[in-house]
């Protein structure tokens, strides 16, 4: 029987863990605004909070998690395909907001992050069957992998979910191995409840656990009872039902889905056979995510070592289902990390991000072997030596683990933005005065792609553009956007999926009048130009910083066939004093098939422009109608 430290003793290290947690979210935000009722716009922050907005108002109105928006993109379902990576955030925030506010509401969720991470390293291995001490050891790694690893880049992307999801996924391991162990129907519940929260959280923790739970289960399958076996498979299915909600939408808008490489090559990728190699060995990455001198993997290399003395140590005490469970599991997420980019499935998943589930993997052994290992030295070496020795461990880790953390204060490479910047202020409030309902504004978007950084002040404030000003945009949720309806967008300097470069002004002209764009906002030098050859079409209203304000010289209609009045809003468009053509009319908003005309008329699709998806043609329309998402 291992010696450990008592409850009370736990209690108070396991505080001070977490107040070292606590404290570090500083490197992410000022202090002040922490708890101010401020959202975050730093990179996909934006594009999150407006799907939190969105959702809360498809939940209040329509009692569903996505709706037909007609703001972006000439109109697309949205909540179904692009964000279904978030839910857990989107219900989070949908019951904070009320309470909080807008602002703190949405950031809460990234403030419960910092304080429950630490927690479930613990629980994870108290789960498991580990003493007191491994559990607080596991924590304290933890947050050190969490600051000198992808981690907090991720964070500082925005994909925090992701990174919450992994380390959630740990604790629900951990929970599904104590019912293997000692089933009972208060564990049944806890694991119906954990996994349905971590699918809620981010889908792709399914592959992380999928390998090591499959062996856990096998080694325990011939002594559990028929009750535990149903226990398995209620959690399995309640986690399907509470989540079918947005799996549903999902699979029913899964033909809108693209996985063209332009939609995820320009991260997180992989290209390099030899990455294991420069990581573990050299100890730097191809990739500089952030600042060079940041691009060090001496803990990942830390946690393979002595997460490889684990798994030796549990060889050699027997313990079989944790040695395969883990080893297997992390040879399997090793190989979709390093090598999935090869692939055409792992891929459009962006497999770089597969490093931090496969370093979590080994914390697990690597926290086991780490206090065996402090606990041998403390045994055999004098205080002298052990001094001595302090002082050696510092030196080699003072580059490599202190260092950075002083470098993330000192230079605030990870604060995040909860201000809107001036020039978006000003260029909403340009776009007020300028602009109205008749037609729509054609955004240039960008992504940070390298070197190159977002034109939008490090966020993708168009995704938010709705919120500030109601119009409809020819851009957005995100540049990119991995669905079809993404035709309809302007991406530094590519219009309608070509070079702007290569439309002639008649093809031009045609485009512009399919989607009903009287407005353009743009950024880059190259659309500028182009803009610029055609003054009597296309004319300069203003500018804002590096953004130039036009005006197109047509007028706006979203009829692209018949004529009549038109207004629109979540999954309703109004159609007033409708004139048809040969008894029909095509409008400028893209097909769904969930859409009926009321109290008559029937809804066709048809293709023009080169558009994939689609446009509205009402057969037999109605003087006075409405077209509305059935659902």
């Amino acid at each position: 029987m291992e010696q450990d430290v008592n409850k009370n003793s736990a209690r108070v290290f396991l505080c001070g863990i977490l107040a070292a947690a606590l404290l570090l979210v500083t490197i992410f935000f000022e202090p002040q605004a922490i708890f101010s009722n401020t959202a975050i716009y730093s990179d996909d922050y934006a594009m999150h909070f407006l799907q939190c907005l969105t959702v809360k108002k498809y939940l209040t109105l329509f009692h569903s998690c996505w709706a037909y928006d007609p703001f972006f993109l000439a109109g697309l379902p949205n909540g179904t395909l692009g964000n279904a990576d978030n839910k857990a955030w989107e219900i989070f925030y949908t019951v904070m907001a009320p309470l909080l506010g807008e602002g703190l509401g949405f950031k809460a969720y990234v403030l419960l992050f910092f304080l429950l991470y630490p927690l479930f390293l613990y629980n994870a291995m108290r789960n498991f069957g580990f003493p007191r001490t491994t559990g607080l050891t596991a924590a304290a790694l933890g947050i050190l992998f969490f600051h000198l690893s992808l981690c907090i880049n991720m964070v500082a992307w925005g994909m925090i979910s992701y990174v919450f999801v992994c380390y959630f996924s740990l604790y629900v391991l951990s929970v599904f191995w104590r019912l293997l162990e000692s089933p009972s129907w208060w564990r049944g519940l806890q694991l119906a409840g954990c996994f349905s929260i971590m699918v809620m959280m981010h889908i792709l923790a399914v592959v992380h656990l999928f390998i090591p739970m499959l062996i856990l289960y096998l080694h325990a399958a011939r002594r559990l009872r028929l009750g535990a076996q149903v226990m398995l498979f209620a959690a399995l299915c309640t986690g399907i039902v509470v989540n079918s909600f947005w799996l549903v939408p999902v699979i029913e808008f899964i033909h809108d889905k693209t996985t063209r490489p332009e939609n995820y090559e320009f991260t997180l990728q992989i290209k390099n056979v030899l990455e294991p190699l420069k990581v573990y060995v050299l100890q730097r990455r191809s990739t500089d995510h952030c600042a060079p001198i940041l691009n060090n993997t001496f803990f990942e290399t830390v946690l393979l070592l002595f997460g490889g003395a684990g798994l030796y140590r549990w060889r050699t005490e027997r313990r079989r289902a944790f040695l395969r469970a883990f080893a297997a599991g992390s040879l399997f997420i090793f190989a979709v990390a390093y090598y999935g980019s090869h692939t055409a499935f792992f891929s459009p998943l962006q497999p770089e991000r597969y490093t931090i589930p496969l370093s979590l993997l080994l914390l697990v052994p690597a926290s086991f072997a780490f206090f065996h290992a402090v606990r041998i030295l403390l045994r055999t070496f004098s205080r002298r030596a052990l001094l001595f020795g302090s002082a050696l461990v510092f030196v080699v880790i003072f580059q490599p683990i202190i260092r950075p953390f002083g470098i993330f204060y000192k230079y605030k490479l990870y604060r995040l933005q909860t201000e809107t910047p001036q020039e978006i202020k000003t260029l909403i409030s340009m776009l007020r005065e300028t602009t109205t309902r008749d037609g729509r504004i054609l955004i240039e978007d960008s992504e940070s792609v390298g070197k190159q950084r977002e034109a939008f002040y490090g966020g993708h404030f168009p995704a938010i553009f709705p919120e500030f000003l109601k119009r409809e945009y020819l851009c957005g949720p995100r540049p990119l956007y991995p669905v079809k309806h993404s035709y309809a967008s302007f991406t530094n300097g590519v219009l309608f999926e070509r070079d702007i470069a290569s439309y002639s002004r008649a093809e031009l002209e045609e485009m512009f009048a399919l989607f009903n764009v009287k407005w353009i906002v743009s950024w880059s030098d190259r659309a500028q130009e182009f803009f610029s050859r055609f003054p009597d079409y296309i004319t300069q209203m203003g500018t804002v910083d590096k953004f130039t304000l036009y005006i197109v010289n047509r007028n706006p209609s979203f009829f692209i066939k018949g004529s009549g009045i038109i207004s629109s809003d979540y999954n309703r468009i109004e159609l007033r004093e409708v004139t048809p053509e040969d008894g029909e009319i095509v409008i400028s908003y893209h097909w769904m098939k969930k859409l009926r005309a009321v109290p008559s008329g029937t809804i066709e699709r048809v293709f023009l422009g080169g558009d994939p998806v689609g446009f509205i043609k009402v057969k037999n329309p109605p003087k006075d109608f409405a077209i509305i998402n059935t659902y």
